[in-house]
């Protein structure tokens, strides 16, 4: 037989385990875990992308949350979609090649990640833009974009896992207006 004490601080101990677990992965975490990045499509101007959430609206699929900074908006769908709907700065989009689509790859540092990937694409003879830390909203270190003539309209966005990007993304809030 089990002693009463020992059955309850077993207990006890199990039930703040779990509740350490649950708040770090329900409030803390923005992104499910792993986090394996996204797919990333770039709108025009901010009314394009306000047009296009709320067509994607009309099929249930709704952004969960959003990171924006100065240059670039973001509509983040984190259910069983995981993809970005953006809109950038005219002067950064240009800055960084008129991306139209992109692929976010999460790895520990973006600068030598890209940096490898620039290597190998300038070996194959392709031209190869790199931007480290594009968003000045960003903490350093966090994100570089690489565009290729190997893969026209699309670039590769290399980033670190989202909670290490700044403060928590802001929950979507419902915009009937759009």
């Amino acid at each position: 037989m089990v002693p009463f004490w020992l059955f309850s601080v077993v207990t006890i101990s199990l039930m703040a385990l779990l509740f350490i677990v649950s708040y770090w992965h329900f409030i803390k975490n923005p992104l499910p875990v792993p986090d394996f990045g996204n797919s990333i499509f770039v709108c025009s101007s901010s009314k394009s992308r306000d047009v296009l959430l709320k067509a994607l609206s009309c099929f249930g699929i709704k952004p969960d949350r959003e990171m924006n900074s100065r240059f670039v908006q973001r509509a983040f769908f984190l259910n069983r979609h995981r993809f970005i709907v953006n809109f950038t700065d005219p002067d950064e989009w240009s800055r960084l090649g008129k991306p139209v689509a992109g692929l976010a790859i999460v790895v520990r540092t973006p600068a030598k990640s890209a940096q490898k990937i620039e290597q190998l694409l300038k070996e194959d003879g392709h031209d190869v833009v790199l931007t480290i830390d594009p968003d000045p909203d960003l903490p350093i270190g966090c994100l570089a974009i690489l565009t290729s003539s190997a893969f026209p309209g699309i670039a590769l966005a290399f980033r670190c896992h989202l909670r290490k990007m700044g403060p928590r993304p802001a929950k979507w809030k419902d915009k009937n207006d759009l």
